[in-house]
């Protein structure tokens, strides 16, 4: 009895084999013995939650180093960089007063110096984060203070500045 030619597939009965298929054939008994081959012919990789351009993204973000091409700090501020920033305010606190003293003497060119970590423009941010936060110059002051030596005594601010080479009148 002969096949129903109707039931056989055009394209299988026609085609030629492709080098890829008879590579197949010919490796297949052959990678099975290996059993790290086999395991991942047999188990397909499970798709990464998130997978996407927008998590490769994010991959690449993290893997990024937290310093620029120039010394800079990203990232968020360290706590050495923000008792820098505190010193700073401290020792500068008649430049804070209004905005236009802000502008007029470049004050946050001068806290890149000093902070030596961060450029103006992250200083300045910093600081509006801050001033957005707490509200004013004054609590600014009170709250670093408060979270950075635990109280407001003005004494171990001092010595915690001359400790760190800075010239304190």
């Amino acid at each position: 009895m002969e096949p129903n030619i109707a039931s056989i597939p055009i394209d299988a009965y026609h085609r030629k084999p492709s080098y890829d298929d008879i590579l197949c054939e010919l490796l297949e008994p052959t990678l099975e013995n290996i059993p790290e081959v086999s395991q991942t012919i047999t188990q397909k990789p499970k798709p990464k939650r998130g997978s996407g351009e927008a998590s490769e993204r994010k991959e690449k973000k993290k893997q990024l180093s937290k310093v620029s091409m120039d010394g800079q700090q990203r990232g968020h501020w360290k706590l050495e960089e923000n008792k820098r920033y505190h010193w700073f305010l401290e020792i500068h606190s008649s430049h804070f007063i209004n905005k236009h003293m802000r502008r007029m003497d470049k004050i946050f060119k001068t806290m890149e110096r000093f902070v030596g970590t961060r450029e103006a423009e992250q200083c300045r941010s910093h600081h509006q984060k801050m001033e957005k936060k707490y509200g004013s110059f004054v609590n600014i002051l009170k709250e670093l203070r408060r979270q950075i030596y635990g109280s407001g005594d003005v004494d171990c601010i001092l010595s915690d500045m001359k400790s760190a080479g800075l010239e304190v009148s």
